[in-house]
């Protein structure tokens, strides 16, 4: 039996890849939301980067 075989691995492998992709692209368009949000809601540059820090670390941490 190779891996992947069980319909229940395959679906949790469709899943995972899912979650890593969603998770780095909400990673990339942070940097590209960053000035858009600065100037909606008035951010001068060290309330944008506790922003971007805040986004960082609620991704949970391996371990």
């Amino acid at each position: 039996m190779q891996a992947g075989d069980e319909p229940g691995q395959k679906f949790a492998l469709l899943v995972l890849t899912s979650l890593f992709f969603i998770w780095g692209f909400i990673t990339c368009l942070n940097d590209i939301l960053i000035p858009d949000l600065k100037g909606i809601f008035e951010l001068n540059y060290a309330q944008a980067i506790l922003l971007l820090w805040g986004v960082f670390f609620s991704f949970p941490a391996d371990g």
